[in-house]
C-alpha cells in the first residue's frame, strides 16, 4: 500500500516541541503557539482549558501572529454558545472551513468572528489524563476561506498532545508543591521536636520543638551533627544503633527507635526517645533520615530514683538477716534440720512445678465432687487460648461439647470412685475463638487412696493426629477408587515377580480376570518370551543397587493378551521400597490403535503439506502471471479514458478499468495469502504508536466514509499513546479492510467506533492490547460466523450491490496472526458487529531508553560514559520511517558532541541525501514504505559516490539468514531492535573512528 507523504515542515515542528522545556507552563504555552501558528500559516492559535464543572472554557494562552503579541484570560460560558459546547462533548476535531456558516462555530458570528475577521476554524481536543481538559483553536482570518487538510489536522492533533504534556508537567509541579506545603506545615507544627537528617550526620531542617528541647535557634542547629550534641559515652555504644540504621538503608526495617543523651546548649545533657526512618526519592535511592525526638529525662530521672531505692531496701534487709541470724543462733540446729526438710519439700514442689509450667500437656487439678478447676498449667493457654488464670475456678465440663459431657463425666465419675485407677477419654474442648479442639485426656486422684486432694488430668491436642487419621484414611479410599476405577491398567508384583494387584482396566486389556491374575508371574501372563530375562534381570538389579532402568521413565513396549495377540503398550513404572521387601506398580495403557492412528495421520499430514505447498506455489505463480496482462489491459483502458469517446463507449470503457481494478486487488490479495502460507512474506515487528496508526487509517477511510454518510469515531483508539510489537504497514492495511468492511456494510446514516482497552486476563503471558471496531450495520447470522473467514466466502453479501471479493478478512486475520496477534469477530443480527485486533503490549522505545538509563553512558555508574565519543565531527544519515525509533536515535545522540544526524523517512529520500551530503555513516531500517532497505543497500553499494559510505542495518528481524544476508551484501554491521544502547553506541564510535578492514559487526 502506498503511504501518504508527510510535510517536512511539520515533522520539524513536532521534534522541536518534543524536545520543549514544560518544566515553565506559560512559556511552554507561548512556544507551543508561536510554532504552531507558523508551521499550519494561521493567524491566531490558542489554548483554552475547561474550568473544574466544564460550564465555560477559559483561555491560557491566544498568539496572534499578526501583532506577535500574547493574551489570556477570556473566558466562553457554555449556556452563551450551547451548540458550540455540546461538540466539545463529543470529543471530536472540529474542522470549519466556513466558521461563520458551519453549524458548531456560527454561534461566534456576530460577537466574535466577523470583529476579528475570521472565517475559519480548527479546533483539536486536548485529552488530559483520560478526558479532554480543553482544545487548540487555530482561526485563519482574511478574504478567503480555509480548507483544512487532512494533514493540517493531524498535524494539529500531534501539537494538542504536546500541550497535553505540557500540562500533564504543569499539575504534577503543582501536586509536588502542595505536598511540599502539607509536609513543611506538619513539621512545623509539629509539637514533637523533629528533624532532617543528611545521610553525612549533618542536620538539614529543624522545627521550633526541636530547638526548644536543645536550646539553640534553627541556624544554630544546621551547623551540628548528630554526633557533636550527643553524650560521649552514648557515642561509644553505637553499634546497635549503627546496625539499625544499616538495616533501614538496606530496607530490611522501616525504622527504629534508641535512647540516648543530648548536650543542651546551657551545658546540662537531657534524655531523647529517638525515632529514626529514611526518606528515599522516587527511584529508591536514600535521600536523608527524618528524626523525631521526644525528652524522656524525668522518666530517666524516675528510674534511676526507683534503682537506689531498691538498692537501699536491699542493704536493709541484708542488714536484718545478718541480725536474725545472731539471734537465733541456739536455735541453729533445730532450724537447719528444718530448713533441710524444707529444702527438700521445696526442691520437689520445684521440680513439679517445672514439670507442670512446661509440659506439652495440659495439666488440670479438679475438684473431685464439683468438676471446679483449682489449678490450670500454662500450656492451657497456648492450646485452648485462655489464660490459666481465667479458667481457675470455672468448671470443667463448661467448656466441652454439648455431645461430649456425658461420657466424659462417666470416666470422670468411675475415676473418683476407683482411687488409684487410671482413665482416658476424647472429647471436643471450645477455644477462646469459639471453635472446637479435639482432646485426649488421661486422669487419676492426686493420691493414690484419696479424693482428697482432688483429680490431676493430663489433656493433649490430638486435631492433627485426627485430622492425619482421616486423612490417610481418605487417601486410602482415594487410591483404592483410582485404581479400581483408572482407565490405565495398574498391575503391581513384588519382589519375586508376582502379581499382587491387578485392577479392573487390566482384567478389560489382558483378557485375565483378576482372580486369574493373583499370585501369578508376571512373565506367565504377559511379558512377550524375549522379554523374560531382561525383566527378571531388572528386578535383581534394584534388589542389589536401588535402581532401575526403566523405574520412572514413559517407554513404549509390547505386551500378550490371553488370547495370545500382541499389542503395543506404554509403559510407566514405579518402585515402592517397603521395609520388608520393594513392590513394583506399572501403569500400562494400550496404545496399539493409538500407534496405527499416528502413522496414518503421518502419512496424511506429508500428503496435506505436499498439496498445500503445491497449491501455494501455484496460486503464487498463477497470481504473478496474470499480472503481467493485467497491466496491459489497465494501461490501454487509462489510455482510452483520457479520450473523448462517445457515452457508450466511455461507459463500456469504465466497466473495464472497474472490473479489472477489482480483478487486480483480488490477484494481490490472493498472492498476499499464498505468501503468508508459503512463510515467504516479510514482516518488520517493531513497536507501532497506536494512535498514529488509528488516525492514518481513518483519514484514508473517510471519503468513502463521507460518501455513504457515515460517521467514525476513533474512540480511545484514536487517543492511544499505547505501542505493540506489530509491522506497521501490515497494521495499517488491517485496521484499514476492518473500517472498510464497517463502512461498506453499514446502515444508512450509520457510524463507526473505534476502542482500545489492556487485556490482562491471560496472567502467564503478557499484556495485549485489543483495538476493536464497531459498527452499526445489519449484524451477522450465527450460523454464519463459522464461515466468516473463509476465503472467497461473502455471506450471501455477493446477491447486494456491495463490491468484494471474499479475501479481506481472510488476508487480515493471517496478517495478525503472522505478527504475533489475533483477529475475533462478535455480531448480533440487526444491531451491529465488533472485530477486535490482540497485539501483544510493549513499551515505547523512548520509554525503554529511560528504562536503561536515560541515555548515552547510563550502562555503568550515573554520569559514567561506557565507551569514549570520537572527537572528529561526523554527519550520520538515519533512513527509517517509525517517527518513534527516529526520535529514539535522536535521543541517544544527543549528547555525542560534534554528531550531526539527517533523516529520511523513504529509500528514494534517503538515497538523494546520501549524493548530496555524503554522511560519514549511514543507518538503515529495512521496511521502508517505498523500496525494501536491502534495495536501498543495493544502489547505495553500486553508485560510486556511496559505495564506500559504512552502513549499519538496524531492524526488527533478528533471523541469522537475514543478519548473514545483508552483511555479505555490504552491510558494516547489523543491530537489531530493541537496541543495546551502549552495543549501537561502540558500533558506532569504532566504525566512525576506523572503518574494519574485511569485518562485520553484529549484535
Amino acid at each position: 500500500m502506498e503511504r501518504r507523504q508527510r510535510n517536512p515542515l511539520y515533522e520539524a515542528t513536532l521534534r522541536e516541541l518534543a524536545r520543549m522545556d514544560t518544566s515553565v507552563w506559560e512559556a511552554a504555552l507561548q512556544t507551543i503557539t508561536q510554532a504552531d501558528a507558523a508551521a499550519l500559516e494561521v493567524h491566531r492559535v490558542g489554548v483554552w482549558l475547561f474550568s473544574k464543572d466544564r460550564s465555560e472554557i477559559v483561555c491560557e494562552n491566544l498568539y496572534d501572529a499578526r501583532e506577535d503579541r500574547h493574551e489570556k484570560g477570556t473566558r466562553l460560558r457554555a449556556e452563551d454558545y450551547p451548540r458550540y459546547f455540546e461538540a466539545l462533548s463529543e470529543k471530536r476535531l472540529l474542522a470549519a472551513d466556513d466558521a461563520r456558516t458551519d453549524p458548531d462555530t456560527s454561534e461566534f458570528t456576530e460577537s466574535y468572528l466577523k470583529p476579528l475577521g475570521i472565517t475559519a476554524m480548527l479546533d483539536v481536543p486536548v485529552w488530559h489524563r483520560g478526558e479532554v481538559a480543553g482544545i487548540l483553536c487555530h482561526e485563519h482570518t482574511g478574504q478567503q476561506q480555509r480548507q483544512w487538510t487532512i494533514d493540517e489536522q493531524e498535524f494539529a492533533a500531534s501539537v494538542a498532545e504536546a500541550v497535553a504534556l505540557a500540562l500533564e508537567a504543569a499539575r504534577r509541579q503543582y501536586e509536588v508543591r502542595e505536598s511540599e506545603e502539607r509536609f513543611k506545615s506538619a513539621f512545623e507544627r509539629s509539637s514533637i521536636g523533629m528533624a532532617i537528617v543528611g545521610l553525612d550526620d549533618r542536620y538539614l531542617q529543624v522545627n521550633r520543638a526541636f530547638c526548644a528541647l536543645f536550646g539553640y535557634s534553627s541556624e544554630e542547629m544546621l551547623t551540628f551533627t548528630t554526633a557533636s550534641v550527643s553524650h560521649p559515652d552514648d557515642l561509644r555504644g553505637l553499634r546497635k544503633t549503627n546496625d539499625s540504621q544499616r538495616r533501614v538503608m538496606s530496607g530490611e526495617i522501616e525504622s527504629f527507635q534508641v535512647e540516648k543523651r543530648y548536650r543542651h546548649k546551657q551545658g546540662h545533657y537531657f534524655w531523647g526517645l529517638v525515632g529514626v526512618s529514611l526518606v528515599r526519592d522516587a527511584e529508591g535511592n536514600p535521600l536523608h533520615f527524618i528524626s523525631q525526638v521526644q525528652d524522656i529525662t524525668e522518666r530517666k530521672q524516675a528510674e534511676e530514683a526507683l534503682r537506689r531505692a531498691h538498692d537501699e531496701l536491699e542493704a536493709r534487709v541484708a542488714e536484718r538477716t545478718a541480725a536474725l541470724i545472731q539471734a537465733n543462733a541456739a536455735l541453729q540446729a533445730e532450724i537447719d534440720e528444718r530448713e533441710r526438710a524444707e529444702e527438700a519439700r521445696w526442691r520437689s514442689e520445684q521440680q513439679f512445678r517445672l514439670v507442670v509450667e512446661n509440659a506439652s500437656d495440659v495439666i488440670t487439678i479438679l475438684d473431685a465432687e464439683t468438676g471446679v478447676i483449682r489449678y490450670q498449667s500454662p500450656a492451657a493457654e497456648r492450646i485452648f487460648g485462655y489464660p490459666s488464670q481465667e479458667m481457675v475456678g470455672s468448671n470443667a465440663f463448661s467448656y466441652f461439647h454439648p455431645d461430649d459431657i456425658a461420657h466424659t463425666a462417666a470416666v470422670l465419675a468411675q475415676v473418683v470412685q476407683n482411687p488409684g485407677l487410671t482413665g482416658s477419654a476424647e472429647f471436643r474442648f471450645r477455644h477462646k475463638d469459639g471453635s472446637y479442639t479435639d482432646c485426649e485426656s488421661v486422669g487419676r486422684t492426686l493420691l493414690p487412696d484419696s479424693t482428697a486432694a482432688g483429680v490431676v488430668v493430663n489433656t493433649r491436642d490430638i486435631s492433627e493426629r485426627k485430622r492425619a487419621a482421616a486423612a490417610l484414611r481418605e487417601s486410602e479410599a482415594r487410591s483404592s477408587a483410582v485404581i479400581q476405577h483408572a482407565l490405565d491398567c495398574v498391575i503391581t508384583i513384588n519382589h519375586e515377580g508376582r502379581v499382587v494387584e491387578f485392577n479392573p482396566a487390566a482384567e478389560a486389556t489382558f483378557g485375565y480376570t483378576r482372580a486369574e491374575a493373583l499370585g501369578q508371574d508376571l512373565n506367565d501372563l504377559i511379558v512377550p518370551p524375549a522379554f523374560h530375562e531382561a525383566h527378571n534381570r531388572g528386578i535383581a538389579h534394584y534388589l542389589r543397587t536401588g535402581e532401575g532402568p526403566v523405574l520412572n521413565k514413559r517407554i513404549e513396549v509390547p505386551a500378550l493378551r490371553k488370547d495370545g495377540a500382541q499389542i503395543t503398550v506404554e509403559l510407566a513404572a514405579t518402585a515402592i521400597p517397603l521395609s520388608d521387601s520393594p513392590l513394583f506398580t506399572a501403569y500400562l495403557r494400550d496404545i496399539t490403535d493409538r500407534k496405527q492412528a499416528e502413522e496414518a495421520l503421518r502419512q496424511a499430514k506429508e500428503e496435506a503439506e505436499a498439496a498445500n505447498q503445491a497449491k501455494s506455489e501455484f496460486l503464487s505463480r498463477m497470481s504473478h502471471e496474470l499480472r503481467t496482462p493485467m497491466n496491459s489491459i489497465l494501461g490501454f483502458a487509462q489510455l482510452l479514458a483520457r479520450r473523448a469517446l462517445a457515452p457508450e463507449q466511455s461507459r463500456s470503457v469504465d466497466h473495464i478499468l472497474k472490473a479489472g481494478r477489482h480483478l487486480l486487488g483480488l490477484i494481490n490479495e490472493v498472492l498476499d495469502i499464498a505468501r503468508i502460507e508459503a512463510n515467504q512474506a516479510q514482516f518488520s515487528l517493531e513497536p507501532v504508536r497506536v494512535g498514529s496508526v488509528v488516525q492514518e487509517a481513518i483519514n484514508l477511510i473517510q471519503p468513502l466514509a463521507a460518501q455513504r454518510g457515515c460517521r467514525i469515531d476513533g474512540g480511545t483508539a484514536l487517543e492511544s499513546d499505547q505501542y505493540v510489537l506489530a509491522d506497521r504497514q501490515r497494521l495499517t492495511q488491517v485496521l484499514l479492510n476492518l473500517l472498510s468492511n464497517a463502512v461498506k456494510y453499514n446502515r444508512a446514516g450509520g457510524s463507526v467506533s473505534l476502542f482500545s482497552e489492556i487485556d490482562t486476563s491471560n496472567a502467564a503471558t503478557r499484556a495485549n492490547l485489543r483495538i476493536g471496531v464497531r459498527d452499526t450495520g445489519q449484524g451477522i447470522a450465527p450460523e454464519k460466523m463459522a464461515r466468516l473467514f473463509i476465503p472467497f466466502e461473502r455471506l450471501g453479501a455477493e446477491q447486494s450491490d456491495v463490491e468484494g471479493t471474499g479475501l479481506g478478512l481472510a488476508l487480515s486475520r493471517r496478517l495478525v496472526e503472522a505478527m504475533g496477534g489475533a483477529l475475533t469477530a462478535e455480531s448480533v443480527a440487526g444491531e451491529g458487529s465488533v472485530f477486535t485486533v490482540a497485539l501483544a503490549l510493549v513499551e515505547s522505545p523512548l520509554e525503554r531508553l529511560e528504562r536503561s538509563g536515560g541515555g548515552p553512558g547510563a550502562a555503568g555508574t550515573p554520569g559514567e560514559v561506557a565507551v569514549a565519543a570520537p572527537e572528529n565531527y561526523a554527519t550520520l544519515l538515519y533512513i527509517e520511517d517509525n517517527l518513534a525509533n527516529l526520535s529514539l536515535i535522536e535521543t541517544i545522540l544527543s549528547e555525542r558532541a560534534g554528531v550531526t544526524l539527517l533523516s529520511a523517512l523513504q529509500g528514494r529520500l534517503g538515497l538523494d541525501l546520501a549524493l548530496e551530503h555524503q554522511p560519514d555513516l549511514i543507518l538503515l531500517d529495512l521496511h521502508l514504505p517505498d523500496m525494501p532497505g536491502d534495495e536501498v543497500l543495493k544502489r547505495l553499494q553500486s553508485h560510486p559516490s556511496t559505495r564506500d559510505i559504512p552502513v549499519i542495518v538496524i531492524s526488527a528481524d533478528a533471523t541469522p539468514g537475514s543478519i548473514t544476508r545483508l552483511l555479505k551484501a555490504g552491510a558494516q554491521g547489523y543491530l537489531t531492535k530493541p537496541l543495546d544502547v551502549e552495543q549501537f553506541l561502540k558500533t558506532i564510535d569504532e566504525i566512525l573512528e576506523k572503518e574494519p578492514a574485511g569485518g562485520s559487526l553484529t549484535t
